[in-house]
């Protein structure tokens, strides 16, 4: 991973302003060339301009540069806030193409920290849950795995097992010890209550899978019983058509409501 990768970090539409993330050595020759700073002060907010390899100004910015070892990749890092019009956003990524960047692969940035220690498996696809969360208790649960809550208990685990490993090979290794029987049942205890964990820890990431996806709630009934009125009624609003005679509604309708920590897809048919 010699290359310096670059990629937009807000979402590529117009908007007040838009982010575009720099990882790798040539951070720094970036920030000299293109905004005009040689040695910026890490972590601490540049106003500038950004100057393509044609000298010509192509925006205004805001820089904040990431030293080597503390940033979240552990490379230099350089994040560059632009206004955020979507020509513009091409104008400067095609001029960091050109100066020697290339366009990050998907997810690439958190691959990069994950492969320099700065996170473990665990929290790197906390971090892909965080964004792909679609209730506020998905959040709250990719957070508490971000921040470590999942490794420490994997670790636990772990050393737990170490300590078993380490009975069972002294059990091997000096078998005229007169407690072997005595050991070998706390043992037994011991991993059956790591195999508990373990189905434990595996029941409940199935059971939080459902907050990562939308639940699907489906009004059905005779015709012109009201489910279109109910419809209605829930999502605060006029969406389906309410008529006297049968058979108005014709095509699945649905919209999506937020109850409290769950977000559901109601459909009226």
């Amino acid at each position: 991973m010699t290359d310096t990768i670059v990629a937009l970090a807000t979402p590529d539409s117009q908007s007040a302003l838009g982010v575009i993330r720099i990882s790798g050595k040539k951070a720094l020759e970036i920030s000299e060339k293109a905004c005009g700073n040689p040695s910026p002060t890490p972590r601490y907010v540049h106003l500038t301009k950004y100057k393509s390899t044609q000298n010509e100004t192509l925006d205004q910015i805001i820089m904040v540069y990431y030293e080597k070892g503390k940033s979240f990749t552990s490379e230099s890092c350089l994040e560059l806030t632009c206004h955020g019009n979507p020509i513009l956003i091409k104008e400067i990524l095609n001029d960091l193409l050109k100066r020697g960047c290339r366009l990050a692969n998907p997810g690439e940035f958190t691959y990069r920290a994950f492969t320099n220690g700065k996170i473990d498996l665990t929290q790197a696809e906390a971090i892909a849950d965080l964004i792909g969360a679609k209730s506020k208790q998905a959040l709250m649960l990719a957070n508490k795995n971000l921040d470590g809550n999942l490794t420490n208990k994997i670790r636990q685990i772990q050393s737990q097992i170490l300590v078993q490993q380490s009975n069972i090979e002294a059990f091997i290794d000096f078998p005229e010890d007169d407690l072997v029987d005595e050991k070998n049942r706390q043992v037994i205890t011991s991993l059956r209550d790591i195999s508990s964990e373990l189905t434990g820890l595996i029941e409940f990431g199935k059971k939080i899978n459902v907050f990562n996806r939308d639940l699907k709630v489906v009004l059905i009934g005779p015709p012109n019983v009201g489910k279109s009125s109910i419809f209605n009624r829930i999502i605060g609003m006029d969406r389906s058509i309410v008529n006297h005679e049968a058979g108005t509604t014709r095509d699945f309708i649905d919209y999506k409501i937020n109850l409290g920590m769950v977000t559901v897809r109601l459909y009226d048919t």
